[in-house]
């Protein structure tokens, strides 16, 4: 009997290996900084994404359904979700996909939107994980989609980067 408690004990503690906070906390959505104006929605960002068609990174100004489809179904092929519904008559996109990274711990999130001559001026973030940072060794391209109302003028993207454990930035 005693030695069934101590088996069903150990088994108890190997099925709770692995599952830490921390893997728990990659498959949720980045979250966005609060400044930004409320007309901007998140369409998708995930913290963590184990593939994608799509390589290099980049930052768009997305105007229309079949850019829109065909950027998001590159971003995550493996996803299951199907494409989101966007009103291109009165909603722009932005996209800003990572690309291909050599490890978990990257994230990339819109961090500010402004209006700038008409149009508007719109930051992102892309935070890599500093060397002290629990981070799985799995290929990764993180990607972030929002939309705002249509924009009439130019649209200017513009990126830096970070180094944080997630978004603890420091």
């Amino acid at each position: 009997m005693k030695r069934s408690l101590i088996l069903f004990a150990v088994f108890l503690g190997l099925i709770g290996c692995g599952s830490d906070q921390t893997e728990r906390d990659i498959m949720e959505s980045a979250p966005l900084v609060d400044s930004l104006p409320s007309e901007v929605e998140v369409i998708d960002c995930p913290a963590y994404a184990g593939h994608s068609d799509i390589d290099d990174s980049l930052a768009e100004h997305v105007t229309d359904a079949h850019r829109f489809r065909e950027l998001y179904l590159s971003a995550n092929p493996n996803s299951q979700d199907d494409v989101p519904d966007i009103d291109f008559d009165g909603r722009d996109v932005i996209a800003v996909l990572a690309g291909r990274q050599s490890s978990g711990g990257h994230e990339v999130y819109v961090s500010d939107v402004s209006e700038r001559d008409g149009g508007l001026d719109v930051g992102y973030t892309l935070v890599s994980p500093s060397s002290d940072c629990a981070v799985t060794t799995q290929i990764t391209y993180p990607y972030c989609f929002v939309s705002l109302s249509k924009v009439q003028g130019e649209v200017h993207l513009s990126g830096q980067s970070v180094s944080a454990c997630g978004l603890e930035l420091e």
